[in-house]
């Protein structure tokens, strides 16, 4: 941005600039330019969507016995792969008192070629004008030409030059994106959630975990747990069409919930507890959970009835006291998941570990019952084949408990794991094992890691 004819070095910028561009001076040779200055607030046009600041559309510069006026000029980088488009803006307004005749009229020349019709600066008012489409050149040389029969020289107050810049990394699906501004001025979600959802990987947006494989970066995981979220879920949710893990827990969320959540075919992990939702929860949910592809967290006392749940504790309280199943693989979680490791003993002798096996919560679909909802989640249970690859082949142990091991694993989308492996010395051990599991099977909270199965 530059400002021409200030009388002072200042750069001007915020509050002056509501934007808070940086408007620069711009250096010239005070022999062959003149200053204009006006104390007179410059207006602008209902429609101008440039808004240069005022300060800066007070002062001009006009040649000095000459009826051209050479004001920018600038060389692109060569060390680029292509040459780069530039988009640029001036503005004009007149700041001098016209008097009797006189008049201010001139052309716009590019490298020497006029690319504008006659135009003359506004009294008082910014006549600004500005090319739509991207110049490319190997060098540019701005330049107003007098007009005819005008009786004053050209003047310039401003301009403005933006380049434009290819990523080197694709953009986030455009329906995506739709969708999560939706959700955030829907909700008035108060987080850092600016530019793309997904790109740079560097700035991912809190709360979000993305997938590079397509072409576009995708949104696969959305964590708005105790994010003062209220009213019914937003329809936009259906718009994430490969989400995996989908966490609205303890905020004011109300209404049903909605059928759609269902047919999201890749959503593996779903966590509503902590809400006001009312009526049933719809079959498309049940029939997932039931067949074991989704993990489930809600509030209701059976099929058809959801209720409130007490209030989430008091994060103050509970600040500075980590879970002791988090805080040992917390420095390695991701999303603080844990999948525990069980089945495989069992298979690999033949029988029970223990006289009396702790049985998990299950779903059970009959033709003449109602389906159940679970206890409180629904947890996946894991063919030792495929822990064995989510886990490396159980080669990088990431801490030690009671039970056994714990090894560092990652899930089909990158997500990295905690699987813990029951010990195989006691039957003891074995037993809490799976106590433990069933009692975190039924416990959610922000500050535990997360039972995802066995």
């Amino acid at each position: 941005m530059y400002d021409y004819g200030p009388t002072t070095d200042q750069v001007v910028r915020y509050p002056d600039d509501p934007f808070d561009r940086i408007w620069m001076p711009y250096p010239y040779d005070g022999t062959a330019w003149t200053e204009l200055t006006t104390t007179t607030p410059v207006r602008h046009f209902s429609t101008d969507e440039y808004l240069a600041p005022t300060v800066v559309l007070q002062t001009a510069v006009t040649p000095v016995n000459s009826t051209v006026l050479r004001f920018l000029q600038w060389s692109p980088e060569t060390n680029t792969a292509s040459p780069p488009s530039y988009f640029v803006v001036f503005h004009n307004a007149e700041v001098a008192n016209l008097t009797g005749n006189a008049s201010r009229w001139f052309n716009v020349t590019i490298n020497g070629m006029s690319e504008y019709q006659p135009m003359s600066p506004g009294s008082g008012l910014d006549n600004y004008y500005y090319y739509k489409e991207g110049l490319q050149a190997d060098h540019y040389d701005y330049a107003y030409v007098t007009y005819e029969n005008s009786t004053l020289p050209p003047l310039i107050n401003a301009a403005q030059v933006y380049s434009v810049l290819e990523l080197p990394i694709p953009m986030t699906a455009d329906a995506e994106v739709k969708a999560i501004l939706d959700i955030k001025a829907q909700y008035g979600v108060k987080r850092n959630w600016m530019g793309d959802p997904c790109s740079p990987e560097k700035y991912i947006w809190d709360g979000l975990r993305c997938s590079t494989t397509s072409a576009s970066p995708t949104i696969v995981s959305i964590n708005l747990s105790s994010s003062n979220l209220s009213g019914p879920i937003s329809e936009s949710f259906s718009a994430f069409t490969v989400i995996k893990y989908l966490d609205l827990s303890y905020n004011n969320l109300t209404g049903g919930i909605p059928s759609y959540l269902g047919e999201l075919d890749s959503l593996l992990v779903l966590n509503l507890v902590g809400n006001h939702f009312n009526g049933p929860i719809p079959n498309t949910l049940l029939r997932k959970a039931n067949s074991g592809f989704l993990t489930l967290s809600v509030d209701c006392l059976n099929a058809t009835s959801c209720v409130p749940s007490p209030a989430p504790p008091n994060n103050k309280k509970h600040k500075n006291a980590p879970a002791v199943i988090g805080s040992s693989v917390a420095a390695v979680v991701a999303l603080t998941i844990i999948v525990l490791a069980f089945l495989y003993i069992a298979r690999k002798r033949g029988s029970h570990i223990g006289p009396h096996p702790v049985p998990l919560p299950q779903y059970r679909s009959r033709e003449n019952d109602q389906p159940q909802p679970p206890l409180c989640a629904e947890v996946r249970t894991f063919p030792y084949a495929q822990l064995k690859n989510i886990a490396a082949n159980f080669t990088r142990v990431i801490g030690r408990g009671g039970f056994g091991v714990v090894y560092l694993g990652h899930l089909e989308d990158g997500s990295e794991v905690a699987v813990k492996m029951c010990s195989q010395k006691t039957f003891h051990g074995a037993r809490q094992f799976l106590t433990e599991v069933k009692s975190l099977s039924q416990v959610h909270h922000k500050n535990l890691v997360f039972l995802i199965g066995y």
